[in-house]
């Protein structure tokens, strides 16, 4: 097996580890700062569960892979892997670890590991992440850090990459009518009022 690559991040906040571990395990809004542009699908397998796939468009080529099922210990750490099927690279695992300090703040751990497909292909994949994915992990770690640098513990669902696009018009009047086929309960009324 080809050496790993590894990019490794130490940062200090004032946020709690709770806070911090909300913020950070946000992938969906990480990625989107990251400008990661990766598309996923879910597809139902025999037993019934769902297995979720991803690709993006690298190197010239469109690149898949499976998304492992997110595993985690709130608010102590995270780990996300993905199993390539075909690229340069066989596998990436993003892992954070959090630590409470005595001041109430929390030091953060994150660290990516790339592992190439064959060590021949470990040059490439290094410029390439050098050149596209580390800026931009780094760009999105560092909104995280700005967020939480700020005072929000009293809206937890604020997320650091802001609100999400707004719906078009006929996208918005079908998930109101969607809404109002279901039966009133709290939760519907809680999920109507983020339309």
């Amino acid at each position: 097996m080809a050496e790993p690559i590894l990019f490794e991040y130490r940062y200090e906040t004032r946020a709690s580890i709770g806070r911090t571990f909300r913020a950070m395990s946000d992938t969906d809004a990480f990625n989107g700062v990251a400008k990661a542009n990766m598309s996923f699908s879910q597809e139902p397998q025999p037993d019934g569960t769902m297995r979720t796939m991803g690709a993006v468009s690298k190197l010239g080529m469109t690149v898949r892979w499976q998304e492992i099922p997110f595993s985690f210990r709130a608010p102590y750490w995270f780990k996300s892997r993905r199993d390539f099927q075909n690229g340069p690279a066989a596998r990436m695992t993003a892992r954070a670890q959090f630590q409470a300090l005595p001041n109430g703040g929390t030091l953060i751990g994150y660290q990516i590991e790339v592992i190439p497909r064959t060590a021949i292909f470990r040059p490439v994949i290094l410029f390439d992440l050098k050149r596209s994915l580390e800026p931009n992990v780094r760009k999105a770690l560092e909104a995280v850090l700005a967020h939480l640098e700020h005072q929000h513990d009293d809206d937890p669902e604020r997320s650091f990459a802001g609100p999400p696009p707004a719906l078009k018009s006929q996208e918005n009047t079908r998930l109101k009518a969607l809404m109002d086929e279901l039966e009133p309960t709290p939760l519907r009324d809680r999920l109507a009022s983020f339309i």
